[in-house]
């Protein structure tokens, strides 16, 4: 009875019709939009350069993921594509909204906008120097640390997950 109930609590061992756990399984990423929930975005959609009350601007996504354990590494990256200019870069560790046991979403991850690299004279804000164009989001997650890795509970390496969507950037009502 004791292994039965190890078995049950190690997700590497297959259950009885031969599936693997979906902790194990490959896991998927999807980006999307939204403050407090997941809401997808299609291609190509107008997502807003939000004016932020202390003067910046950021730009908001979330993300949903299947096949993944609670806590996930994240980059996520905004790139100008007329350009190849990276306007945003960040990093987080989150846990997730659980919705299933494998599958979980993260919501209101603030893009903030630099576009140092774009300026030109007095042309040096974002509304400025990205309204309308075309915008790449991107995303890497992993829910396998380095030190779950070295103990053998999963393969860092296998466990990457990664998206990306364009999305052409949209005023706030403030900067217009």
């Amino acid at each position: 009875m004791l292994l039965l109930w190890m078995a049950c609590l190690n997700p590497k061992v297959q259950d009885s019709a031969g599936e693997i756990h979906c902790s194990l399984q490959t896991p998927s990423l999807e980006i999307g939009t939204g403050e407090s929930s997941f809401e997808p975005i299609a291609e190509g959609a107008s997502l807003v350069m939000v004016h932020g009350p202390q003067g910046g601007w950021h730009m908001l996504g979330s993300m949903s993921l299947l096949n993944t354990g609670p806590v996930v590494e994240l980059d996520f990256r905004i790139y100008d594509e007329e350009s190849g200019v990276i306007v945003s870069d960040n990093h987080y560790r989150v846990g997730l909204v659980m919705d299933t046991e494998c599958s979980g979403f993260y919501p209101g991850m603030y893009g903030y906008l630099n576009v140092s690299g774009l300026s030109v004279g007095d042309l040096d804000t974002p509304p400025e120097l990205l309204g309308g164009h075309i915008l790449r989001m991107e995303m890497d997650a992993n829910d396998c640390t380095a030190s779950q890795d070295e103990a053998g509970q999963c393969v860092r390496a296998e466990r990457w997950s990664n998206s990306e969507i364009l999305v052409e950037a949209a005023l706030d009502p403030i900067d217009m």
